[in-house]
């Protein structure tokens, strides 16, 4: 079973890319102010066609890079897109100065391919955990931008 099919997201913003400058301006104006958990995936020239991820346990369909959470989605996601963004020059999100420290991942991976998709809660650390919980059993490791622990 994909992975993403479990959970029910409210809103997969399909066209919001990392490459996109003025990101956060995509992001509805009822999220500005929500947090909750965002999946930073990466599909071939669409999220409908989403990139295979070779995992520990089987593949990831899916196109999983990272599951983060955040109070308030405009400022964590926009570290992360910040720091994914070398001409930003700013390293505040752990995902993105993993993605930038190998140059062969972000072939693998490119940046204009690469898709947040968000899902508002209430308890944003606790869906965090439930979701890499999931996903680690399903797949025996993190998601590749996950920190190890």
């Amino acid at each position: 079973m994909e992975f993403l099919k479990q959970i029910d997201f409210e809103l997969a913003l399909t066209s919001l890319t990392l490459q996109e400058p003025e990101f956060s301006l995509t992001v509805p104006e009822n999220y500005k102010t929500k947090g909750g958990v965002y999946v930073l995936r990466c599909g071939d020239q669409s999220i409908e066609n989403p990139s295979v991820i070779p995992r520990c346990l089987g593949n990831d369909n899916s196109g999983i890079l990272y599951i983060g959470q955040g109070m308030k989605f405009p400022h964590r996601v926009g570290d992360l897109a910040r720091t994914i963004d070398s001409s930003y020059k700013q390293n505040l999100h752990g995902a993105g100065v993993r993605y930038n420290s190998d140059s062969k991942f972000r072939e693998v991976f490119p940046i204009q391919n690469l898709y947040i998709s968000f899902f508002i809660t209430d308890n944003p650390v606790e869906l965090e955990s439930t979701l890499i919980s999931e996903y680690v059993e399903q797949f025996g490791e993190v998601p590749p931008l996950n920190g190890q622990g």
